[in-house]
């Protein structure tokens, strides 16, 4: 397996943290729904296997040579870190692919259950993953 370069590892953190991130916003429970969601997201993200691990909780110092996708929308930055999980660690996109899966879902049931918005923006996710 190869190690992810820091630039690499900005784009799969990048992927991962707006997919997230883009579930949390769809939820509407406030504050302590927030608190839930990151508990929950935390949580699952765990399972991810451990050079993707690393790269999304490691160094968040941006290097100088990272460029945001071309298409800055959510789908575009997981597109983007899929391309990276896709060429440097193939074996692991299986697993990649459900473990965020997983732990969107995670986020988006953790506060009162599932909304209709935080299901719309699962079904976005699961399209890209696959």
């Amino acid at each position: 397996m190869t190690d992810l370069t820091l630039v690499e590892r900005e784009i799969v953190r990048n992927g991962v943290m707006n997919a997230v991130g883009e579930v949390a916003e769809a939820d509407e429970d406030g504050f302590f729904g927030m608190i839930k969601e990151g508990r929950a997201g935390t949580k699952a993200l765990r399972e991810l296997p451990q050079p993707l691990l690393d790269a999304v909780t490691g160094d968040f110092n941006t290097p100088d040579d990272y460029q945001d996708p071309a298409d800055e929308s959510m789908e575009g930055y997981l597109r983007a870190a899929l391309a990276v999980v896709d060429a440097r660690t193939p074996q692991l996109r299986d697993e990649f692919a459900r473990v965020v899966l997983d732990t969107c879902r995670a986020v988006a049931d953790a506060a009162k259950g599932t909304s209709p918005r935080e299901e719309a923006v699962l079904a976005r996710i699961a399209a890209v993953l696959g």
